[in-house]
C-alpha cells in the first residue's frame, strides 16, 4: 500500500478490516477485489442509516473497509476518502424541455 492510503486506512486496520477496492456495482449488489480475492459485497446497515447523500455510497473504483462474512461475501463498512470523482447532473424533467440549447417550461 502506498504511504498516504496507507494513513488513511489506519483506523480501520486497527479495528479488523481488509482494504478492497469495488470493481463493479449492480445497485445495491458491489464485487470488491482485496489481497484475499474478489467477493460479493453487501454494505453494512450502518453505513446505509448513516450514508446521507448517493455520491456518500462506494463507486467502481473507491477503496473501501470490509469484513469477510464467508468464503465468497463481503460486508463494506466505509469508503475511504477519494482523491477525486466524477458526477454527474441530473436528468432534465418535471415538464421542462430543451428548446435550442436551453431549458423552457412547457405549456
Amino acid at each position: 500500500m502506498e504511504h498516504v492510503f496507507s494513513k488513511k486506512f489506519e483506523p480501520y486496520l486497527d479495528k479488523g478490516f481488509c482494504a478492497a477496492r469495488v470493481i463493479n456495482q449492480h445497485k445495491e449488489n458491489y464485487i470488491v477485489c482485496s489481497e484475499e480475492g474478489s467477493f460479493n459485497g453487501k454494505l453494512s446497515g450502518k453505513f446505509m442509516y448513516n450514508a446521507d447523500v448517493k455520491k456518500d455510497y462506494p463507486a467502481v473504483g473507491d477503496w473501501v473497509a470490509i469484513k469477510m462474512v464467508n468464503d465468497t461475501e463481503a460486508v463494506i463498512y466505509a469508503v475511504l476518502p477519494r482523491k477525486s470523482y466524477f458526477a454527474r447532473k441530473l436528468a432534465i424533467s418535471g415538464g421542462r424541455k430543451m428548446k435550442n440549447g436551453r431549458t423552457t417550461a412547457m405549456g
